[in-house]
């Protein structure tokens, strides 16, 4: 597809360490993406052997590929989110898959918004790409209603790979912070909607990979996960008793997934039932 230069530039960011079994399809969900004014930055964190001949066999030219030296997932986004052109950018995680017009969509919405950021629902799939689950986010009016959403229920409901953001609200809000190790997204997340606010959607725009290699990673990655949540936590609640009730429900929820994912990486349909509220609009 032709550049259109009268619509807003978009990126879509990827980084990828490793020779992940779902890259080809990430990037192939990407490139099918019909939005007419689009870039793929893919930013190899230091895989050696380079990912390079994976990326350029697509043979498309809104593909940049970057190497860097390995030192980790948010630093690759840093240097991603600096690199990106367009106006907005996507998030894409390595493992997951665009669906439908999820790149037009998120850029319409902000548009008309003018907000950091915008996010949609996905849907759950495992390894194979079987659908299994669909996530419809609570309807969030503001930014607590975003960190609820992190802290206080079994399932995260806003995953990164949903979210577009407005790129220089990212970078006004400091960009990802390489001090969080695993929870770098949910830190910028919730810094750029509180400083440049955020727009909604509920159409399905990305595909979320549960897998072996992403979820069971045992319970010193959880207790890890617990510890910089908790961080988050101090920097954005006031007031010592609704932090302790969060770290509470942090702790809580995520010892229990530890235990949970010791025998599949699928998301319960039980509690992704209970997930669902009223607000939002039935599947199809």
């Amino acid at each position: 597809m032709e550049a259109n230069p009268l619509q807003p530039k978009a990126t879509v960011l990827m980084t990828a360490y490793g020779h992940q079994p779902f890259l080809e399809k990430a990037l192939a969900s990407a490139v099918r993406q019909d939005y007419p004014n689009l870039e793929i930055l893919f930013i190899d964190d230091g895989t050696k052997p380079s990912l390079e001949k994976r990326v350029s066999a697509f043979n498309d030219s809104r593909i940049r590929y970057h190497y860097m030296e390995h030192k980790g997932s948010p630093y690759g986004m840093i240097k991603g989110m600096h690199a990106a052109t367009g106006k907005y950018v996507a998030i894409l995680d390595s493992d997951d898959v665009l669906i439908g017009r999820s790149i037009a969509n998120r850029v319409e919405a902000l548009e008309k918004s003018n907000a950091g950021l915008c996010f949609g629902d996905n849907t759950l799939i495992n390894e194979h790409g079987d659908v299994y689950g669909i996530i419809r986010n609570r309807n969030c009016k503001t930014a607590d209603d975003i960190m609820t959403g992190y802290f206080a229920r079994p399932i995260a409901s806003m995953k990164h790979s949903s979210v577009m953001f407005r790129r220089d609200a990212a970078i006004n809000a400091g960009n990802y912070d390489a001090s969080f190790s695993i929870c770098y997204d949910i830190n910028l997340i919730i810094k750029v909607a509180k400083e440049s606010g955020f727009v909604q959607i509920h159409d399905l725009v990305v595909n979320y990979r549960t897998h072996g290699s992403n979820m069971t990673k045992g319970l010193i990655h959880r207790l890890k996960i617990i510890e910089q949540i908790n961080s988050i936590i101090d920097q954005n609640i006031e007031g010592n008793i609704a932090r302790i009730g969060f770290k509470t429900a942090n702790t809580m929820f995520n010892l229990a997934k530890a235990a949970y994912l010791i025998f599949t990486s699928n998301r319960n349909p039980k509690i992704l039932e209970l997930l669902r509220h009223p607000d939002t609009h039935n599947d199809a």
